[in-house]
């Protein structure tokens, strides 16, 4: 009778298995088509003045993987801004020892700091939104 129970175990988790491999290939599809109607959405520019990226969208880009409330740059600059990084050794006696340079011919470029702190607001409520500020 065990060897009965062992097979029929064996039977179901094997059934189990195809219907999770089939809902898995239903959910990659999904994803796939919606990341194509995104990308299709993103090339589109008449979309561009709808388009916007939040607080929640750029921490989850954190390279890191783990959670931390470090403070980070947002950076608008207009098409064709040169970026670069300067290769010099970072001083600890430096207050900022990291340096980039940002560089655009005909428009201006906007550099904001991202915190998740409001600092000294008594409104608790408001204390818990991101708080962007204009880097100089």
């Amino acid at each position: 009778m065990d060897n009965f129970d062992d097979d029929h175990d064996v039977k179901l988790i094997v059934q189990e298995l195809e219907m999770l491999r089939n809902e898995e290939k239903e959910i990659n599809k999904w994803t796939n088509t919606l990341q194509e109607i995104l990308a299709d959405l993103a090339k589109d520019e008449t979309n561009n003045e709808f388009s916007y990226v939040n607080f929640d969208d750029i921490k989850a880009v954190n390279s890191t993987g783990k959670e931390d409330d470090q403070p980070f740059l947002v950076i608008r600059a207009p098409k064709g801004t040169l970026l670069e990084v300067p290769n010099t050794e970072p001083n600890v006696n430096d207050e900022y020892p990291h340096k980039i340079k940002l560089t655009s011919q005909n428009e201006e470029i906007f550099v904001y700091v991202v915190t998740n702190d409001a600092g000294n607001n008594e409104n608790q409520e408001t204390s818990q939104q991101p708080v962007a500020k204009p880097a100089f």
